[in-house]
């Protein structure tokens, strides 16, 4: 998580206010996000068995992810610029697909 935020601070080219608001909010959205997929029965511990996910299981943790994201990126927003919130959405989208990879390959 900390190697997470600190990439994402080096790619944004933050200030060092906008690096002391956003960190709190980078570290709470990551623990939020967590606690939202253990709240959907996904446990990303080491060892742990991956149980398959009904449809509808998928789409009511779809739509507390995206509930959740829309929440961090109004958040985030009034800390970045337009161009920094461009990378951030960019930054998003590849920790997504990244998160995708690792939830299938467990």
């Amino acid at each position: 998580m900390v190697e997470r935020i600190e990439a994402t601070k080096v790619r944004l080219k933050l200030s060092e206010s906008q690096e002391e608001q956003l960190a709190p909010l980078m570290e709470e959205y990551i623990t939020a996000r967590f606690k939202l997929l253990e709240k959907h029965g996904i446990k990303l511990s080491a060892g742990e068995k991956r149980e398959k996910l009904s449809f509808s299981q998928l789409r009511a943790m779809s739509k507390d992810m995206k509930q959740l994201e829309e929440s961090n990126n109004s958040k985030v927003a009034k800390i970045l610029d337009e161009k920094q919130m461009e990378e951030y959405k960019k930054i998003q989208t590849e920790n997504k697909k990244a998160f995708r990879n690792k939830i299938r390959n467990r």
